[in-house]
């Protein structure tokens, strides 16, 4: 029996030969694992996700997931690049929505609900603007990508959303590589722009900013602390527009 304790994301785990055992240690822990339970719903009729959801059974305080085996940097890679193929083959009816109007968009607004030369600084950049409005996993990097023999399987679906990107998600799989990602996701976005953008058109990765921090929002804990840090992540990003 091994036991482990994650602090930023507020889980203590356990684990025997076959399974983990992930229990919320805080309320807001607790809150994302019920979240990630009612997501699981959505993704088992989700025609794309269905196929990479983990076997895994949630009780009142816990949730009971099957062991599954890591992929070398290589297999990540392959499967990014089959996972935006694909995505694209089964998801035919895609529509796009205006950045401006969007629900990250919105979270950004409440938070800069006393700094409107800021919100109107975010508008008149992105007013024109459209970007591929789909389902995402919401939180893809290669510690969430995982096999089951030869199946790829993805964890942790507490982010998962059906008004995101899936470049979103291509763009945060780059972002938390193990090449690049040095502790603060903002820092390691500014330092490898130029990089992001051969790899993926220009809105996405300036509107990935946005979409992270309307992540970070949704899933952390709610403090003047946690407020701060992202209104001074914004008011950074906005002079690299």
């Amino acid at each position: 029996m091994k036991f482990f304790l994650k602090k930023d994301t507020g889980y203590f785990f356990f684990s025997n030969e076959n399974f983990y055992y992930k229990i919320p240690i805080s309320l807001n822990s607790f809150w994302n694992l019920y979240k990630e339970h009612e997501n699981i719903k959505k993704v088992k009729i989700d025609e794309f996700y269905k196929d990479f959801l983990e076997e895994s059974k949630y009780y009142y305080f816990f949730k009971k997931i099957k062991k599954y085996s890591k992929l070398s940097i290589k297999q990540n890679n392959n499967f990014i690049n089959f996972y935006q193929k694909n995505f694209f083959k089964k998801k035919k009816k895609l529509k796009k929505q205006k950045i401006v109007n969007s629900k990250f968009f919105s979270n950004i607004k409440i938070i800069l609900k006393k700094e409107q030369r800021i919100i109107n600084v975010l508008k008149k950049k992105f007013k024109k603007y459209l970007f591929l409005e789909t389902h995402c996993h919401g939180d893809l990097y290669f510690e969430n990508i995982l096999k089951d023999k030869n199946k790829i399987i993805l964890i942790d679906w507490n982010n998962y959303q059906k008004k995101g990107s899936i470049y979103f998600d291509v763009i945060n799989y780059l972002v938390f590589s193990k090449k690049l990602y040095k502790g603060s996701w903002y820092d390691t976005w500014k330092k490898n722009n130029k990089l992001l953008k051969k790899k993926y058109p220009k809105i996405y990765v300036n509107s990935y900013v946005l979409w992270k921090v309307s992540q970070d929002l949704d899933t952390q804990k709610i403090n003047h602390r946690l407020i701060k840090k992202l209104k001074n992540i914004i008011k950074n990003f906005i002079t690299h527009l």
